[in-house]
């Protein structure tokens, strides 16, 4: 038996699937609901998404990962509607492996989608870009990974600032 190379691992695994797209098309029952739903194509799309984000962070997800669950908190934003739904999803699913890398697995996935969520529905505006730039977002970040939230002036200025 031919021993195999961790890339060709990998590529084995994304070529059988990882239940990703079957999981978000399982979706739309629960997002009809809200008004929403994928179509086959953005759910293809989602799960290249989330290949390219692991790959570019350097991460390994086993089944379908964390994509279902954002996809499934999204839909009760107050900021998303049919239109933009699926992008807005590659975005948030692109922030969140990044910030995983970044929080360096030292939060859980819930714990970091909890954080995402109320950033994004009272900080960013509803929007990916307000989502990566928003300054609680990066300091729960150094708080989790070097368990420094910065200066205390810097965090009272923050809280007025959104208040």
């Amino acid at each position: 038996m031919e021993a195999l190379s961790f890339p060709a691992l990998l590529a084995g695994l994304d070529s059988r699937g990882d239940g990703v797209e079957a999981s978000l098309l399982a979706l739309n029952d629960t997002l009809a609901e809200d008004g929403l739903s994928l179509s086959p194509g953005e759910v293809r799309e989602l799960a290249e998404v989330r290949r390219l984000s692991l790959k570019e962070t350097r991460r390994f997800e086993v089944g379908p990962g964390a994509v279902p669950e954002l996809a499934r908190r999204l839909a009760r934003s107050s900021y998303v509607c049919r239109e933009d739904y699926a992008g807005v999803l590659a975005g948030l699913t692109e922030l969140f492996y990044e910030f995983k890398t970044e929080a360096e697995d030292r939060v859980d996935d819930d714990e970091l989608m909890d954080v995402l969520f109320d950033l994004w529905e009272h900080r960013s505006g509803g929007t990916v870009e307000g989502l990566a730039d928003c300054r609680d977002l990066w300091a729960f970040l150094r708080l989790v990974r070097d368990g420094d939230a910065g200066p205390e002036d810097g965090a009272k200025e923050e809280e007025e600032d959104f208040e």
